[in-house]
């Protein structure tokens, strides 16, 4: 019984969030943590995001970039299906906008954590229902720990809800000498997730021809994933039926950097340093007022 108390702690405090009239509500969704080598800064990005609660459908958005990761739990936490890589959420991934999101940093010098504000904040558009309210103390539903180096890495919208006190729910490790337009494109990317975006160039209409030894091969040497990983975070498409832009759009900073040598048609994508038009008017859709 002791071994099941973090599990049902975690899903009381989901339950917490849920919107009133959304109980019933429930849709298949990925379970991952997106996560990336600060190293790996290099191309544009998109995203999708899924539904908010009382939508009709599963609504993702279409701006991600960096890189995400999904590794599915071992031991005690895999034998629960909310720990699984595909799950069932009452309110899919979005926020209600009834309250400010919290987010505290847990650790880092004031400066590097005003680097990280600042750029997050840019997510938080006028017109926006949604808030980000950065705080000192207390609790908050998105934890960011800010290592001197290291990947990056988050929860995917209220799937952080599972990740008890005090541990971090997003990590970015950078380098104080990290150029700002890299830190960009990493923190867009991450806070994207945080508020429920999934990556763009898994999008089943993303269109791109893949030289997948080459890609196989480049993460294999470079950050030791295996062929399944690499499946997983770059060529497996997201299930149809998620909210997204009409169009794919490769400069969504939701995208992974498309380098010289992954595509058969030359095809070439850098990280993006900004937010896109389409990934602006992703996230007024889901998240305006």
């Amino acid at each position: 019984m002791r071994g099941l108390r973090p599990f049902l702690a975690a899903t009381a405090v989901a339950a917490a969030w849920l919107v009133p009239g959304c109980a019933g509500e429930s849709a298949r969704v990925p379970l991952m943590r997106a996560s990336v080598s600060a190293a790996a800064l290099a191309a544009p990005a998109s995203v999708e995001i899924p539904v908010a609660c009382g939508a009709q459908t599963p609504v993702p958005l279409t701006n991600q970039r960096l890189i995400e990761t999904e590794r599915p739990p071992r031991g005690f936490l895999g034998m629960f299906p909310l720990f699984q890589p595909q799950i069932v959420l009452p309110t899919r991934t979005l926020w209600p906008v009834d309250r400010p999101l919290r987010v505290r940093f847990l650790d880092a010098t004031p400066a590097r954590r005003q680097r990280v504000q600042t750029i997050a904040q840019e997510w938080m558009l006028p017109g926006l229902a949604l808030t980000l309210q950065f705080v000192d103390a207390g609790p908050a539903e998105i934890r960011v720990s800010l290592p001197p180096a290291g990947g990056a890495e988050s929860a995917v919208g209220i799937r952080a809800l599972v990740i008890l006190e005090p541990a971090p729910t997003m990590t970015i490790g950078f380098a104080d000498t990290m150029p700002e337009d890299r830190l960009r494109a990493l923190v867009l990317h991450e806070f994207g997730h945080a508020i429920g975006a999934l990556h763009e160039h898994q999008r089943p209409d993303a269109g791109i021809t893949w030289n997948k030894p080459n890609v196989y091969s480049y993460y294999k040497q470079q950050y030791g994933w295996d062929a399944p990983l690499v499946d997983a975070q770059i060529f497996t498409p997201h299930a149809a039926g998620l909210k997204s832009s009409a169009e794919f759009d490769p400069a969504s900073v939701m995208m992974y950097a498309i380098l010289p040598g992954f595509t058969t048609d030359n095809f070439v994508q850098g990280w993006n340093t900004q937010l896109s038009r389409a990934d602006a008017a992703l996230v007024k859709e889901l998240y305006g007022k």
